[in-house]
């Protein structure tokens, strides 16, 4: 069986989280901005938003921007954690310190290619690797941020 487009982008999502993957712990005064992308529906992004919170737990200087679809605005714009939200990919248009590829496309994959983060993690990696067994959504998100929190 050919793998579909969402495998391909999983597979490029894990090369390139491997290039910019991270080396040992990251030092987290030096991280000033992260990009979370989770282009995906309501509940999914209602699955999310531990993610945030985490991520501003081991990350309390810096600027976390949610690049998402519009109508999952209203829903993150209350979360404390969050700093800036985008709605279109064009907006994805400078260097982040960390990348977190919740659900992305290939337009966000080429975006980090084109503004290469210091770090990245992804979600075809987490998918990939568990190949058969998936996770839930909300497991699945914990185990792509897993290596940012240690």
């Amino acid at each position: 069986m050919f793998p579909s487009s969402e495998q391909w982008l999983f597979l490029a999502n894990s090369y390139l989280s491997k290039f910019f993957g991270i080396k040992g712990k990251s030092d987290a005064e030096k991280i000033k901005t992260i990009l979370v992308v989770k282009l995906d529906e309501i509940g999914d992004m209602a699955t999310a938003t531990h993610v945030f919170k985490l991520l501003k737990r081991n990350y309390p200087d810096s600027k976390i921007t949610l690049l998402c679809k519009s109508f999952n605005r209203s829903l993150m714009k209350n979360d404390p954690n969050i700093d800036e939200i985008i709605t279109n990919t064009d907006e994805f248009n400078k260097r982040f310190d960390i990348v977190v590829e919740l659900r992305g496309t290939w337009k966000t994959f080429f975006k980090s290619i084109l503004h290469p983060p210091k770090y990245r993690v992804d979600r075809g990696t987490v998918r990939l690797r568990n190949r058969g067994n998936q996770l839930h959504e909300v497991d699945t998100n914990f185990e792509i941020i897993k290596p940012l929190l240690e």
